[in-house]
């Protein structure tokens, strides 16, 4: 018989192999949960960044620790989108603290701390504690997840669309903030939307083929869509006439609130006009509008009543004048020993024709005058220039000069390089299509003054465009490779941005632009270079394309209304990129306000032209450690010390300039003193240079003195290929000097009593 009664109930639990230790206490621990997930904008659309926020709460008996972060971690599909991790106050039991996302997806940082939202069904879920870092009584209740709906917004834009830049915006090679940066598109560029809408980084991004400058990928946020580009009609009704006749030029536009019209007068988006054209003559209209500038052109070809039959006597002319209104068709290739001059009164027009395979030399100037013409229609104008005296081109009045497939050349005797100049006053105009100067030892330089205008198609003639006046310049087509010169004068101020010069660009700038000058310059799918002529008390500020690639020119003008008493100095002239982040600025004693202001431009290895003492009253000034294409001293003295000097010339005009140069390395294809002007050079090197001096004003001629100088022959073949541009170096030195014959040695001239000493 069993006894169980008198056993304690701990000792039965004992025969049955139980425990009598009291239970284990359980830990007293936080329990982290998520009771809401918001977001704002509480209704999103489509392409909208959302931010999202969780309100987490502490459901259990103990506090979460001081200092540890409670992070959250969202997802939208299962994809992480962003995270909250910078709340580290300890939550008490029972409490609860939202938590918006503040760092990317993964708490990555530099990463946009929002979802970008796209149209349709999504679910968002918020996950806290992702990273473990607090203990908590149970972890599988840690997320929660909603179903949010986005409302599909049609895109801002659609291929085609054009667009406008509401700020400076980089240009991206692929949608990317990562991307490589391609460029920088100023505020108030042009383009066309060919690609996209793509959602990256939390933007939207366009593929934009821009008018000017970079393409590729930039944000949505900074473009705005505008009206397409104007198109523009013109007509010529009808567009052969004889001399004397008369078309009427028809015109209309879409897109455009405004037209000008170069050659002619146009008076709105639409219209016509009447014009009488005497020689072959092409007409531009340029229309604006809010998406850009538009162009067009037509040619009225003009059959001169039957042209008089001009031939070269033997030995050529002594000199040719032809005013009495009658047009001539010269018949066979001559030469004038003296002026070719041409002029006409009212409908009373001289013309000389040079047809096709006619070559006619001048010996002497060219001088047009009234309603004088000169045609060049597949014939060749060739300038006699020499050493120490160069002819000119000049057209005054409403004299014209046209050359269609014609030929110029201002080096007829062969040598060395010969400039001529084409002085334009009063109305002249010249037009040129698919005109070429002959060699590259040919240099004619355009100055425009008066309400003179100039029309350039697919033409390498002139070189050179000077804008100093009322001038209207038109350039066209890629095979136009020409300068122009952008006046600044002085008294007046503004600012512009370059066009991408490395390209063919369409590009207006002047007085239609809203630019306090007289001139208008017209670019149409043509690649001109362009420099900049800076005034004393005028105030400028250039800002570049930033396309990587040079840009513009400048020349310094040192003209000041009167002669200053302190040394100007320029040392350390840059090149390449000026004025990127901080502007790059150039104030000189005769004013308080920067004469020029240079914002990211790239000037390239080939950048300066200084010019001295044009003004009342000369200027002295030192020029150190820079490199310097051509320098021009009217009235002053100029230092030139430890510098190179590049290609053009080096001048000082009249017996108030002088030039020293001192440790120098000079290439400029010519180094002339005339009418008194003084040049000095010390223990530098010069390479094949030409050397003039000539004339005396006063009783002071022109001399040229050399001391301790060194010879270097020019540049070979090799070192001289390529375009000027390319052979000049980084640091402004050049290879050669392709205006110099190759691989030779100094030449020096003297004339009309002026002095070398070597």
């Amino acid at each position: 018989m069993i006894k169980i009664a008198s056993l304690s109930i701990a000792a039965a639990l004992l025969a049955f192999g139980l425990s009598t230790a009291p239970a284990a206490a359980q830990p007293i621990l936080p329990d982290l949960i998520v009771t809401n997930i918001s977001m704002s904008p509480t209704n999103p659309t489509s392409g909208q960044a959302v931010t999202f926020t969780a309100t987490i709460k502490n459901q259990g008996m103990a506090a979460t620790p001081s200092g540890v972060s409670i992070g959250v971690n969202f997802f939208v599909d299962g994809n992480p989108v962003s995270t909250s991790d910078n709340n580290i106050i300890s939550l008490a039991p029972a409490a609860s603290v939202a938590l918006t996302a503040n760092l990317g997806p993964g708490g990555a940082s530099g990463r946009p701390s929002t979802w970008l939202a796209s149209a349709g069904s999504h679910t968002v879920l918020a996950f806290v504690d992702p990273l473990n870092r607090i203990t908590e009584s149970n972890k599988s209740n840690n997320s929660l997840s909603i179903t949010i709906t986005v409302t599909l917004i049609p895109p801002a834009f659609v291929i085609g669309d054009r667009v406008i830049t509401t700020a400076n915006l980089n240009v991206y090679a692929t949608p990317s903030t990562s991307g490589t940066i391609l460029g920088v598109q100023s505020l108030g560029s042009f383009g066309n939307v060919i690609g996209g809408p793509i959602s990256a980084n939390n933007f939207v991004w366009w593929n934009i083929n821009y008018d000017i400058g970079a393409d590729g990928w930039s944000v949505q946020d900074y473009q705005a869509k505008v009206s397409s580009i104007p198109t523009v009609i013109l007509t010529a009704n009808p567009t052969s006439i004889t001399s004397g006749g008369s078309s009427t030029l028809m015109w209309s536009s879409t897109n455009a609130t405004s037209c000008a019209g170069t050659g002619f007068t146009a008076g709105g988006t639409s219209g016509r006009a009447t014009v009488s054209p005497t020689v072959p003559q092409t007409y531009f209209i340029t229309c604006t509008g809010t998406g850009g500038t538009g162009g067009q052109s037509t040619t009225i070809t003009v059959s001169a009543t039957p042209l008089a039959a001009l031939h070269c006597p033997s030995g050529g002319f002594s000199g040719l004048t032809i005013t009495d209104g009658t047009t001539n068709d010269l018949q066979e290739s001559c030469t004038i020993n003296g002026n070719l001059v041409i002029g006409g009164t009212g409908t009373s027009a001289s013309l000389l024709n040079i047809g096709s395979s006619i070559v006619l030399t001048v010996v002497g100037n060219v001088n047009l005058s009234g309603s004088g013409a000169l045609s060049v229609n597949g014939g060749t104008l060739a300038l006699a220039n020499q050493i120490n005296l160069q002819y000119s081109i000049n057209a005054a009045g409403n004299a014209n000069i046209s050359m269609l497939n014609g030929n110029v050349t201002t080096n007829a005797l062969g040598t060395h390089n010969l400039t001529s100049t084409y002085n334009a006053s009063g109305s002249a105009n010249m037009q040129v299509v698919n005109a070429t100067l002959n060699s590259a030892n040919n240099w004619l330089l355009a100055e425009l003054g008066g309400s003179s205008s100039l029309i350039s198609t697919n033409s390498t003639v002139p070189n050179e465009i000077y804008l100093n006046g009322q001038n209207s310049v038109s350039i066209t087509g890629p095979q136009t490779q020409q300068g122009v010169h952008l006046n600044l004068p002085s008294g007046t101020s503004g600012s512009f941005t370059l066009p991408n010069t490395s390209t063919y660009y369409t590009w207006s700038v002047g007085s239609s632009t809203g630019l306090q000058v007289g001139w208008n310059l017209t670019v149409t799918n043509a690649k001109p270079g362009l420099a900049i002529n800076s005034h004393a008390n005028s105030n400028w500020t250039i800002i570049g394309a930033n396309t990587g690639q040079k840009e513009v020119t400048i020349s310094l003008d040192l003209d000041p209304p009167t002669a200053p008493t302190s040394l100007v100095t320029l040392n350390q002239l840059p090149l390449g990129i000026v004025g990127a982040g901080t502007p790059f600025s150039f104030t000189f004693p005769w004013s308080s306000q920067p004469q020029l202001t240079l914002n990211n431009v790239n000037l390239g290895p080939l950048a300066w032209q200084i010019y001295i003492g044009s003004g009342p009253g000369p200027v002295n000034a030192r020029i150190s450690n820079s490199a310097i294409n051509e320098i021009g001293v009217i009235a002053g003295n100029l230092n030139v010390i430890n510098s190179t000097l590049q290609l053009a010339e080096l001048d000082p005009v009249g017996k108030l300039s002088v030039i020293n140069v001192q440790g120098s390395d000079i290439w400029s294809h010519i180094i002339q003193a005339s009418n008194g002007g003084t040049i000095t050079i010390q223990n530098s090197t010069i390479h094949g240079n030409l050397f003039t001096s000539s004339g005396c004003q006063v009783g002071v001629c022109s001399i040229i003195t050399l001391t301790n100088v060194t010879e270097a022959k020019n540049g070979t073949q090799s070192s001289c290929s390529g375009n000027i541009n390319s052979i000049i170096q980084p640091n402004g030195t050049p290879l050669c000097n392709p205006l110099n014959p190759l691989q030779s040695t100094s030449t020096f001239t003297t004339s009309n009593g002026g002095i070398i000493n070597r």
